[in-house]
């Protein structure tokens, strides 16, 4: 059991002062999580396995192509996919395929983890609804039985013709945006419980425990669940996301859609994406110190109730460099079998005759790199000389002239390309806030 001294303990780590975070014996994940994601049971085995998030590019699984090279797009359409997405989310929202474990519950399993199936599906989805296709819509209806009339909710599928945004070139780009809503929903739960263990540092006491077994979970998946709604307002707030979007207009749009089909905590954001993001995180640090979920969102105007400090939720934004820093583990699970007619993507094998050389600077900091980092730059200098524009590498030109590659989701490639000798020589390689300004790849 977490006690004080080891909420400390993880602190001091997490904040970089500490060499290793803290081992408590013999804990287990929440019964209720292991009832929704019975993976995360130390007894199961499992039929999936763990990808970490630094070594996993969502463009490089593929299936074969039954036609023997080039893509495929696979945009997944039908009333099948809907209904696969429904079935997914209607219980438990974006947790249901991403989840986080508490290291008040789990050290041994503390961090993040994403479905590989989810991303797919609500890539699918998203880069279908851009395209005008299978909006989700929910009626309210009416049926009679001899006892009388009841209500029920029926989706209906249609075209989206109030869709005036900008669509998705791609599949794979829907999918990455996707893995970006996903991993923001599920970082807003790690930044609370932080939150919780500040809390619990100054008050001396173990507070998160009871917050998540007397406030959190009955009020789920109803709108009184204030950490639920606020996880979803956080991501329709994202930059990253937005980023990620045809258009930020197009990114508040097709995350309405992705809510529609979501319990109401989840549909209940946008009371939240405006100034009472912070007037919300003050009540939730509130129910966080009393575990009082009484009439929660009545009492949101309530000054009384609320402690200013979670205005500061969530503290930190950058997953990329918590995990880079390995402050939380983040896990794509992945099937041992690929997922039946929804890869959507598979590498054009087509050749480009091209010089790839390194510079002297490149190759010492190869050497000096340990071995994870070393076979992530290996992949990506195999795949450039096989194919220079072998989609995945989204070239981007910096103002000093060099261009920058993709490695993976956190690590880019200066190189300097010259097509008039075709040759691309190998410049630096590091993650995106790492890399030095001087190349003039971000403002």
């Amino acid at each position: 059991m977490f006690a004080p001294e080891k909420v400390r303990a993880f602190l001091r780590w997490y904040e970089g002062d500490g060499e290793e975070p803290p081992v408590v014996p013999d804990q287990q994940p929440p019964p209720w999580l292991v009832d929704r994601h019975p993976w995360v049971d130390p007894n199961e085995e499992p039929d999936e396995r763990l990808v970490p998030l630094s070594e996993y590019d969502i463009k490089e699984r593929t299936t074969g192509d039954p036609d023997g090279d080039g893509y495929i797009p696979g945009p997944q359409a039908g009333d099948e996919l809907v209904d696969t997405w429904r079935g997914a989310v209607d219980q438990e929202g974006f947790d249901a395929i991403a989840w986080y474990v508490p290291f008040h519950y789990s050290t041994d399993q503390y961090g993040i983890y994403v479905t590989e199936r989810g991303v797919q599906i609500l890539g699918n989805l998203l880069f279908n609804w851009s395209h005008g296709q299978q909006k989700p819509m929910v009626a309210d209806i009416t049926f009679s039985t001899d006892d009388g009339e009841f209500p029920l909710q029926a989706d209906i599928r249609n075209a989206a013709p109030d869709y005036t945004s900008e669509s998705f070139e791609s599949v794979q780009a829907a999918c990455e945006l996707a893995l970006e809503i996903l991993l923001r929903h599920e970082w807003y739960h790690h930044q609370t419980e932080l939150l919780a263990a500040y809390l619990e540092d100054f008050a001396d006491e173990m507070l998160y425990r009871d917050y998540m077994e007397e406030a959190y979970r009955p009020a789920r998946p109803g709108t009184d669940c204030l950490e639920e709604s606020l996880a979803n307002a956080y991501v329709a707030r994202s930059r990253a996301c937005m980023r990620r979007a045809p258009s930020t207009p197009a990114f508040h749009t097709l995350f309405e859609y992705s809510t529609r089909f979501q319990p109401d905590a989840y549909r209940a954001y946008d009371r939240f994406t405006g100034q009472d993001f912070r007037v919300g995180g003050r009540h939730l640090a509130h129910l966080l110190h009393t575990a009082d979920a009484t009439d929660a969102a009545a009492s949101l105007g309530d000054r009384s109730q609320q402690t200013l400090l979670g205005s500061r939720l969530p503290f930190d934004t950058s997953i990329a460099r918590a995990t880079s820093t390995h402050r939380i583990p983040v896990y794509v699970v992945q099937p041992w079998s690929p997922t039946p007619n929804l890869e959507y993507f598979k590498y054009v094998a087509l050749e480009t005759d091209y010089n790839i050389r390194q510079s002297d600077d490149f190759g010492k900091k190869y050497e000096r790199a340990d071995k994870t980092i070393r076979e992530r730059v290996d992949r990506a200098v195999e795949k450039l000389e096989t194919n220079v524009d072998m989609p995945g590498f989204n070239w981007r030109n910096c103002r000093t002239g060099y261009q920058y590659v993709r490695i993976n989701e956190q690590m880019r490639m200066i190189v300097d390309r010259d097509d008039s000798i075709n040759e691309v020589k190998l410049v630096d390689f590091d993650t995106d806030h790492d890399l030095p300004r001087e190349y003039g790849c971000y403002n």
